[in-house]
């Protein structure tokens, strides 16, 4: 635990010092968001597939 808080500040020092590094910050949420879409997406197509599965099974 004290690792994860440890490097959570350590990222919070480094956002402060480094104006490149706040781009990132703008940017990782974006990428982050778009990646969730994707992968909530998948998991609905992969979801839809089982259940077509499932239904063929028991029929």
């Amino acid at each position: 635990m004290k690792m994860i808080i440890f490097k959570l500040q350590w990222k919070k020092k480094r956002i402060k010092e480094s104006p490149k590094n706040y781009t990132k910050g703008v940017l990782l949420p974006k990428i982050i968001i778009l990646h969730l879409v994707k992968y909530l997406n998948n998991v609905r197509i992969g979801l839809s597939i089982e259940r077509k599965a499932y239904n063929s099974t028991l029929h």
